[in-house]
């Protein structure tokens, strides 16, 4: 079909009135002589002018070529249809190849994994898939949208955690459906991790209700290879002046808490208010865990207190890890966020099919036009 690039060059055919004027206006070309009968004939009996076409093949030729330019000026192009390529279907790190194919319906798509060569689906993991990726999946996804063909559906599935983001919201050119399941991203393996010897723990009377959890992960560390002392005391007692872990439950975090973080420091803090990147969450994407970087410190933090009633991913056995991974991780720029909340944008329309420009059509058309008009003019001028 054709398809208008420049729509706003139509605005031209605004010239089709120059010469409809034209050939309206009366003839300059005639003149009155008086004869001497025309005393006998009394002004009124004069007919009345009338308005009328002169020359109508000239003028329907002048139109042609007047509206033949205002659409060059539009920029036509023939889309071809063709046959649609197959839809593309790339599935992020950490989501099971089976619970991908269970969540999409796309039976002659192309599977692929969202990593670097995107490699078909069915193929093994190479080793280094079980850590998070050194191509970030933002950059992944632009050049994806950039090499497949135009009118390829794409179909992207992604955990409900998503790393791998920049600071620049993800736009693509083509509509993309964006599929989150309730899985997660991968983490680094716990016995690999930094490990601390000792941990600093410091609460307010209402902290003494979470005391329980810190003692469940600090035995689930250990479990894990991991084994850490807690120094338990009141949240007035000073921080230890080396740098290290500190679990905070004594409510708003004040200056001295937040210069010992930025110095370094790495800490969990319960009942403060929600700010920073979200890095962990619920299956149905509300944030439970966020991470703020404060200098070259970093503190996780949850707006509830540290209970398994306010938080009941506590109870999920995989939750110590996760967070002794988060707490360990080297501090890089934020890059994780809820993927319901990233969905990419579409930039702009990209066309369906292969685009032929027809500029070249209408220019022979126009100079044929313009010959014509020229010949025609030019023979009724020497005919008057």
């Amino acid at each position: 079909m054709i398809v208008l690039q420049a729509p706003l060059g139509l605005a031209a055919l605004a010239a089709l009135a120059v010469p409809l004027l034209i050939h309206l206006m009366p003839r300059t070309d005639r003149r009155i002589i008086a004869f001497a009968a025309m005393r006998f004939v009394s002004e009124r009996d004069f007919p009345r002018r009338q308005w009328r076409l002169h020359e109508p093949l000239l003028l329907a030729l002048r139109l042609l070529l007047i509206a033949t330019v205002a659409l060059l000026l539009a920029a036509p192009a023939w889309r071809g249809g063709g046959e649609s390529p197959p839809p593309w279907v790339v599935v992020a790190a950490g989501i099971d190849a089976a619970a991908a194919r269970a969540a999409v319906n796309a039976p002659n798509a192309e599977w692929r994994r969202l990593a670097a060569g995107f490699p078909p689906l069915d193929e093994p993991a190479p080793a280094a898939a079980v850590t998070p990726a050194t191509v970030p999946v933002a950059s992944l996804l632009r050049q994806l949208d950039a090499d497949l063909p135009a009118a390829t559906a794409l179909t992207v599935v992604v955990p409900r955690i998503l790393g791998g983001l920049d600071a620049e919201r993800l736009q693509l050119g083509r509509p993309t459906q964006w599929r989150v399941l309730p899985a997660e991203a991968p983490i680094a393996d716990l016995r690999t991790a930094a490990q601390p010897t000792a941990i600093a723990v410091r609460l307010d009377t209402a902290g003494m209700a979470e005391m329980p959890v810190v003692r469940a992960l600090a035995a689930a560390w250990a479990a894990a290879g991991t084994p850490v002392a807690l120094d338990i005391a009141d949240s007035s007692k000073p921080l230890p002046e080396k740098p290290g872990w500190l679990i905070w439950l004594g409510g708003p975090v004040p200056a001295a808490v937040d210069a010992w973080l930025r110095r370094g420091g790495n800490a969990l803090a319960s009942r403060q208010a929600a700010s920073g990147a979200a890095v962990l969450a619920e299956a149905d994407g509300t944030a439970v865990l966020y991470e703020r970087l404060p200098g070259r410190g970093r503190i996780l933090s949850t707006a509830s207190a540290l209970t398994t009633d306010a938080l009941p991913m506590l109870r999920e056995p995989e939750f110590p890890q996760r967070l002794f991974a988060l707490l360990a991780a080297p501090i890089l720029p934020p890059d994780r966020a809820p993927a319901a909340s990233v969905a990419p944008l579409q930039s702009h329309d990209r066309p369906a099919g292969p685009v032929r420009p027809l500029g070249n059509y209408l220019a022979m058309l126009i100079a044929a036009l313009f010959l014509g008009e020229r010949l025609l003019a030019t023979r009724q001028r020497a005919a008057r």
